[in-house]
């Protein structure tokens, strides 16, 4: 399926940008402080959902929770308000909930941010791409 072969694409060249940040975070601390890692979707890959949210970029949750940065290059297999509880989630299921669309939320829904890449928010973003060697900063924004 087209979907698919296009989705892949896009995941190996976020792969490989992300595999670069992590060695340009090896050369500068600032950058390893700053980057949390890099996801892709936060629900399944539908093709013409019903329902698409798209954020700014991903956030730290997953480095907090875990300790370490995210390397997701797949979809998932829900949308993730359901597997965690945070703030966003929460108040995003509820308002779909109030107004009966939960079924949409859940199930017809497809989650993405407009960068890849994890930050704490998007101060620490626009740093980390000022702090990225300016060729790798271009790629990134030529993903888009």
């Amino acid at each position: 399926m087209k979907l698919h072969s296009n989705f892949s694409e896009v995941s190996e060249e976020a792969s490989f940008v992300h595999h670069q940040i992590v060695e340009a975070a090896k050369e500068n601390p600032e950058i390893q402080s700053l980057y949390k890692g890099c996801q892709l979707l936060f629900s399944p890959l539908l093709a013409r959902p019903k329902i698409l949210l798209i954020g700014f970029n991903p956030g730290g949750g997953y480095y907090n929770w875990h300790g370490k940065i995210v390397e997701e290059f797949q979809p998932m297999d829900a949308l993730e308000y359901y597997f965690n509880k945070h703030p966003l989630g929460e108040q995003t299921k509820s308002l779909f909930r109030q107004a009966g669309r939960e079924e949409d939320l859940q199930h017809h829904t497809v989650k993405t941010n407009f960068y890849y890449w994890a930050t704490d928010n998007v101060t620490d973003f626009n740093r980390l791409m000022k702090l990225l060697p300016e060729e790798l900063s271009k790629k990134n924004f030529k993903m888009i």
